[in-house]
């Protein structure tokens, strides 16, 4: 159950839209508006935001203060993958652009990206520069996910982020990021699509709720014959898991599953299940090895760790018994 708030609904159809999901990111959503307002000077575009059931006045701050945005109003979590396909459905743009509701515009806005993509018929998603607050670069385009990425991913990069030669490639580190170019797959805080290829194909699986929709997006690009692009243009600024930073655990969970499934679309069930299955099973070895490392040592770190695998286990229990 949603409600739409369009107060630009005589208006004709746009150059681009801007789509943004919030689920309690008030605050941070507000300077990203902010940000859009200052920084884009397109001919023509228009904002929408998803609110996912938001509890700390979102929805009311986009009505006062920013009345030209169409907000989308859900009355419960939706998930990130749903809310941003139900965005498109009202979108008027030629071209989308998924923003993140923790990410700040820069100038010059974003009308090298447009025109990057004008320039490249053959691109189906093209993913601008994106900065972390120091204004370093993050990584934000990608090889398409394997088995090892995701164990690792999921397992010994929880304890400590390695920079491992699986890592090192999937992530695409030794790359510069100065350089346009064909990519696997860029990262959904920061992306422009064609709404052409929305129409026909759609958007994002909705067994997906969040984390590897992105790249599950890319992967059916890939299968219809469209390329994907990075290029360092457009930049913003991209603070990063801002909407389940209280909840690690939740996020793990829920990147863990997307990973899952996206396996099994593109390698096959029994990788999928084996997987899925191998895991759960090195987060209890961790838990049992942290819960031991913290009856000795009592260490706030390991202390730490040992909450987050207690918290997994709980977690991966609650979803089998949902499934």
């Amino acid at each position: 159950m949603e409600h739409l708030t369009d107060n630009n609904r005589l208006e004709s159809k746009v150059e681009v839209s801007i789509v943004i999901v919030n689920w309690n990111t008030r605050e941070l959503l507000r300077q990203c508006l902010e940000s859009i307002y200052q920084n884009i000077n397109q001919p023509s575009f228009e904002v929408l935001v998803v609110d996912n059931g938001s509890t700390d006045g979102s929805t009311a701050m986009v009505l006062s203060n920013f009345p030209h945005v169409k907000l989308i109003e859900c009355k419960d979590n939706l998930g990130f993958v749903k809310a941003n396909n139900l965005a498109v459905e009202h979108c008027r743009g030629e071209y989308i652009i998924l923003l993140n509701s923790d990410t700040l515009v820069l100038e010059p806005g974003i009308r090298d990206l447009v025109n990057f993509t004008r320039l490249h018929p053959n691109a189906g998603a093209v993913g601008g520069m994106v900065l972390n607050p120091d204004r370093t670069i993050q990584y934000s385009c990608r090889k398409f996910i394997n088995f090892w990425t995701s164990l690792i991913m999921h397992t010994v990069n929880l304890i400590k982020s390695f920079k491992d030669p699986i890592s090192r490639k999937f992530n695409m580190i030794d790359f510069d990021h100065q350089s346009a170019r064909k990519v696997d797959w860029v990262s959904g805080c920061y992306m422009l699509i064609r709404n052409e290829w929305i129409k026909r194909h759609g958007l994002f699986d909705d067994n997906i709720f969040m984390f590897s929709e992105d790249c599950d997006l890319c992967f059916r690009m890939r299968d219809e014959g469209y390329w994907v692009y990075y290029a360092p243009v457009s930049p913003i600024i991209h603070l990063g898991g801002q909407s389940t930073r209280n909840r690690i655990e939740k996020s793990i969970i829920f990147s863990f599953y997307g990973n899952k499934y996206f396996l099994k679309k593109a390698k096959g069930e029994w990788i999928s299940e084996f997987y899925g299955y191998l895991v759960p099973k090195i987060w209890f070895g961790f838990y049992v090895f942290f819960m031991g490392l913290n009856f000795f040592l009592n260490h706030p770190k390991v202390s730490k760790k040992y909450m987050l695998f207690k918290d997994l286990r709980k977690e991966i229990s609650l979803h089998k018994n949902k499934g």
